[in-house]
């Protein structure tokens, strides 16, 4: 092997152009008690490293230091099956100094590039000690595959102190009263003048080192997280994870951080929508604004659960006096929000009703309907939708369903599809689909009880 060559990666060493002559050698023990498919010591190890193909993080850790022992070894003539005892000291001591520096150290480099090198900069002792413990895993495993007969490491004396990171060592963490300013600064409200970028980046930070000191994750464990891994149980909430290993494990979450993950609803936009969990309960999480309030609906995604979620929502809400309600029409009416079909009727085309801006007519590729709405916007719409003034006595009911409507000279143009008294114009308030001669003026409508109501135009739906 020259200096400026090193392998390619040894989990894909069956692709490999050039293994080390020292590695090529045989089993340590009779062929027979082979247990795994190698030819050599390169190809025993990335029989071990494939146990280790479902966690990619792990994978690379003692694939690192697997490499260094190889490559080590073979800059000593030996292979895994002749390394004994004092080659130990001496591997440590080299993991200490790789010596030389130019052929060991480098800057972090492609794999496949002819300046890479194992080691950025020699081990410390803490990092020493896990590669000690990595490589001994990897001859246990070795000795039960018959590629070797023995493991060196079992013979090191003061191995409970050298291969045992359960070591007490500096605790790395904020002191509370530290913890509690870095929290406060974190916290400190923003200026209502700020951009929506600078809010986010706001809110990001604030997740980010509270999630980390709070729960305390892995990085890859923080990065994976998703809401619906938030769970309430038995009057808390748990963070469920995946963590080292494939373990599952569930972790209580402290009150800062649940006010964190309250923040998080504040993000999704208007008509946006998430899709979370409550309790084991999946729904999607939509930002409607139904009657203009900025509200949210929740559409269950397992419908047995309604009455599970209904009764978390009534926990959550008793100590506010939350009882159970619905959007008003007057408000949706009075913010303009358009119900299709309940406002028009099936029958109504997007041109009538003022959404024309949302249809795309000047593309140069047909869709269906595209003909007919040409046409239509070329001769007018037959009728328009309008928000109308209803005069009369306060209506105390919303309309339950469609009333006639006559223009001047009493001939039918038309129907009212939901009239209310609306509170912001002290007037009754309707929404009409009428014919366009009589759309820009007045006209008249009978309630179910026989009352004739005088309608006055306000505006055109979505001007």
């Amino acid at each position: 092997m020259t200096e400026s060559r090193w392998p390619e990666q040894i989990s894909e060493v069956a692709q490999q152009s050039e293994v080390p002559i020292s590695l090529e050698g045989k089993a340590a023990v009779l062929a027979d008690g082979v247990r795994i498919s190698a030819n050599s010591d390169v190809e025993a190890v990335a029989a071990w490293l494939e146990e280790y193909r479902d966690s990619a993080q792990t994978l690379r850790a003692y694939r690192k230091e697997a490499e260094r022992l190889l490559l080590w070894l073979d800059s000593q003539g030996q292979t895994l099956g002749s390394l004994r005892r004092d080659g130990l000291d001496d591997f440590e001591a080299f993991l200490a100094d790789p010596r030389p520096a130019a052929r060991w150290i480098g800057p972090p480099r492609p794999r496949h590039a002819d300046d890479w090198r194992p080691f950025r900069r020699p081990l410390s002792a803490a990092s020493r000690r896990q590669s000690l413990v990595i490589l001994q895993g990897l001859y246990s495993w070795l000795v039960e595959a018959g590629w070797v007969d023995h493991n060196p490491f079992r013979l090191m004396r003061g191995k409970r102190r050298r291969l045992d990171n359960r070591q007490e060592g500096i605790e790395r963490y904020l002191e509370r009263p530290l913890w509690e300013w870095f929290w406060g600064w974190l916290n400190q409200p923003l200026a209502r003048t700020v951009s929506p970028r600078q809010r986010f980046e706001w809110q990001r930070r604030r997740m980010i080192f509270g999630f980390a000191y709070l729960l305390a994750p892995r990085i890859s464990e923080m990065a994976a997280a998703r809401m619906g891994d938030f769970q309430r149980r038995e009057g808390r909430w748990w963070w469920r994870v995946i963590g080292k290993g494939s373990k599952l494990a569930t972790i209580p979450v402290p009150p800062d951080m649940m006010a964190l993950l309250g923040d998080w609803v504040r993000d999704v936009p208007f008509f946006g929508f998430v899709e979370t969990s409550h309790d084991g309960i999946p729904f999607v999480l939509c930002r409607s604004g139904w009657s203009g309030q900025g509200g949210f609906e929740l559409f269950l995604q397992d419908g047995s659960r309604g009455l599970d979620l209904w009764d978390a929502v009534w926990a959550a809400g008793e100590k506010y006096g939350i009882h159970p309600g619905g959007p008003t029409p007057n408000e949706r009416i009075e913010s303009d929000l358009f119900s299709y079909r309940a406002d028009c009727g099936a029958g109504a085309s997007p041109l009538e009703v003022g959404l024309e801006k949302f249809l795309s007519l000047g593309r140069d590729d047909e869709f269906i309907g595209k003909v007919a709405l040409l046409a239509e916007r070329s001769r007018g719409p037959a009728r328009r939708l309008v928000k109308a003034m209803l005069s009369g006595e306060r209506l105390l009911a919303t309309s339950e369903s469609p009333w006639p409507a006559y223009g001047p000279n009493g001939s039918p143009c038309g129907e009212v599809r939901v009239a209310v008294w609306s509170p912001r114009h002290d007037s009754n308030l309707c929404l009409a689909l009428v014919s366009a001669e009589v759309a820009g003026g007045p006209f008249s409508t009978v309630t179910p009880t026989g009352e004739a109501l005088q309608a006055t135009h306000h505006h055109f739906f979505a001007e």
